[in-house]
């Protein structure tokens, strides 16, 4: 497949990361990739994604550890997570493919 444009505002669009959450790390370490961020602005990031009640719920909130099978986590805040993320990257435009699909009817809306 060759995409019809490279750029977006001079931005390569090409290289876009589909990184999924790392198991047996801590919300943290899966939120902030560079470990750059301050606390204040990875919440700023959670709470954008309306995933700070189920984070601020578990033991050790930023530095609670992902487990590969989270029992406290549910595939739809999983998802949450992948958003914070993205917002914390600080890209201008984020494109989102599926981004609902785990999420429970409220936090569709």
């Amino acid at each position: 497949m060759t995409p019809i444009a490279q750029t977006v505002d001079g931005k390569n669009i090409l290289n876009i990361s589909r990184r999924r959450l790392q198991k047996n790390a801590t919300i943290r370490e899966n939120l902030d990739i560079t470990g750059l961020r301050s606390d204040n602005k990875v919440w700023v990031a959670i709470e954008s994604s309306q995933i700070e009640s189920a984070i601020s719920k578990l033991d050790g909130g930023l530095n609670h550890h992902i487990q590969s099978i989270s029992p406290n986590l549910s595939p739809g805040q999983i998802q949450l997570l992948a958003l914070a993320r993205s917002l914390l990257s600080g890209k201008k435009t984020i494109l989102l493919d599926e981004a609902t699909a785990a999420l429970d009817g409220e936090n569709r809306r």
